[in-house]
């Protein structure tokens, strides 16, 4: 039993250093994370491209060509038809599929899962560094695409 206790003093001792040291360290661990930590806001420039879902249908229907920045095995279970999957881990190795269906200046929309969803975020910036100009962010997502009843792709 008078182990118990010892060692119980001694974890809580670690604790209270522990604790201490992080709360005057200028690079502290945060104890809670917010959403805006795990999410950031989109850029000003990434707002600005944002597109409703009555957008892009009409996109579509024009001809914009629409890149799925999920992941390739989610790709793969279904997508917005006509998608081309660019994965958010990896853009670079991807952009070829794109460099063949549109032009730097040819409309592209980009989505992922849904809000909240940094994936298409990542693959616009991407896309942007490429020098694509007209480059739209679809923030709903496969998810306000499927929750619509609209058509799906596998």
């Amino acid at each position: 039993m008078r182990y118990t206790y010892h060692i119980a003093m001694i974890l809580l001792m670690a604790l209270a250093a522990a604790t201490a040291a992080n709360a005057v360290h200028p690079k502290r661990i945060a104890w809670f994370i917010t959403r805006d930590v795990m999410y950031p806001p989109a850029t000003p420039e990434q707002a600005a491209a944002t597109i409703g879902q009555d957008e892009l249908v009409a996109a579509i229907q024009q001809g914009a060509t629409i890149v799925d920045a999920r992941k390739a095995d989610h790709f793969a279970e279904g997508h917005i038809p006509g998608a081309i999957n660019i994965p958010w881990e990896d853009p670079p190795s991807y952009l070829d599929a794109l460099h063949a269906r549109a032009l730097a200046e040819d409309p592209v929309i980009v989505y992922c899962g849904g809000d909240p969803c940094d994936d298409s975020k990542i693959v616009f910036d991407v896309l942007r560094a490429d020098g694509f100009q007209n480059i739209r962010l679809y923030f709903g997502g496969w998810r306000d695409w499927t929750e619509a009843g609209f058509d799906v792709e596998k």
